[in-house]
């Protein structure tokens, strides 16, 4: 759902992720076609729960559309990380979570694609008794949901500040 919240630039243009109640991986992704190697991408998003009650976790991945995926698991109750990892030949690098205020965490996952010509930057809404990003459940409407705003992918090691986009890439100076 788009404008579902205030999102971390004070413009109210989060959206809200939820689970359907459907047995199934709950998730949003999106298909960005790479040269056909091994590239070094960090892939970050703003998070927050909806509320004290709703789900705590967000998993992020980066896949390859076959079989290469590097991942993490955030709990935005505690701002950890406790999950990570990779499939495939794609390599984990780090993740971390930085807290910017009334709830939000900026999530990232840096890792190495493997030589596929796709990578797809992931959301995963988790659940509590959820065991990895993998498991299906089935969704409840009331709980599984997370907000997010400013998904960001971009090569290298360290993520940048957020840069504005809509529908197609946008560069500009370094940091």
């Amino acid at each position: 759902t788009a404008a579902a919240a205030v999102s971390p630039d004070g413009s109210t243009n989060a959206y809200l992720i939820q689970a359907d109640t459907s047995s199934s991986i709950h998730w949003n992704r999106q298909a960005i076609t790479k040269a056909a190697s091994a590239i070094v991408y960090t892939y970050s998003m703003y998070v927050k729960r909806v509320s004290p009650t709703t789900t705590k976790y967000a998993y992020l991945s980066q896949y390859d559309g076959s079989s290469g995926e590097v991942y993490a698991r955030f709990d935005l109750s505690t701002g950890t990380v406790d999950q990570t990892g990779n499939a495939g030949t794609a390599v984990f690098g780090s993740a971390s979570m930085i807290y910017i205020g009334n709830d939000w965490w900026r999530c990232i996952i840096t890792g190495t694609s493997s030589t596929t010509t796709s990578v797809q930057p992931t959301i995963f809404v988790g659940d509590e008794a959820q065991g990895s990003y993998t498991t299906a459940y089935v969704g409840v409407l009331a709980v599984n949901q997370i907000y997010t705003w400013g998904a960001q992918l971009e090569t290298g090691v360290v993520p940048s500040s957020y840069i504005p986009t809509t529908t197609i890439a946008a560069t500009r100076s370094a940091d």
